[in-house]
């Protein structure tokens, strides 16, 4: 199977026929996102370069029969949709020793996280998660670490829900940020 048209809404098609099952994709896509919402992930593996599970750089066919890298596979896609903290990675790139560790701390914060806003959402829990990881935060990124910061010194402008998911967007962006010698001596 493949991917052709449109990199943004391609189709998913089998080679020799060119059958498209685009829409038994969607539906089972949508099926199964719905019974991983129930198990708490923390973190998603996905297979390189797969047409259904593809996170980046899948090829994508186009009228004429050329590939162009430039697709995302449509479980892959849907996922991510659903989930859109939930750290993801490709197989092929774990084997890289840097990116493997940064997305296993990408899912540790994660779960952290997570588990910060099942309990008591309170100024001071989020006050205690901030201080806990204020270094990993600089070491990431001043200015989400400066973000989160403010967010959590005006904490009582917002409810207790809105204040843990925009938190929680701000920390994964923050973690998202690759860690480099430069920004650690700068």
């Amino acid at each position: 199977m493949r991917l052709t048209g449109d990199p943004r809404k391609p189709r998913l098609v089998t080679v020799e026929t060119d059958r498209d099952f685009t829409k038994e994709m969607a539906t089972f896509s949508k099926r199964k996102v719905r019974e991983l919402d129930v198990l708490d992930l923390s973190g998603f593996v996905f297979k390189k370069d797969s047409p259904s599970c593809g996170i980046e750089r899948v090829r994508v066919f186009n009228h004429m029969g050329a590939p162009r890298r430039t697709g995302v596979g449509l479980f892959a896609r849907t996922f991510v949709e659903q989930f859109p903290l939930i750290p993801v990675e490709e197989e092929g790139r774990l084997s890289h020793p840097a990116l493997r560790e940064h997305f296993i701390e990408r899912v540790w914060c994660y779960h952290r996280w997570r588990s910060l806003a099942k309990g008591p959402a309170t100024r001071k829990a989020l006050v205690a998660f901030y201080t806990a990881h204020q270094d990993l935060l600089l070491a990431h990124s001043r200015a989400h670490s400066q973000a989160l910061e403010r967010l959590v010194a005006h904490a009582h402008r917002y409810r207790p829900k809105e204040l843990i998911e925009q938190y929680g967007k701000l920390f994964m962006e923050a973690v998202a940020v690759k860690v480099s010698a430069r920004k650690q001596f700068s």
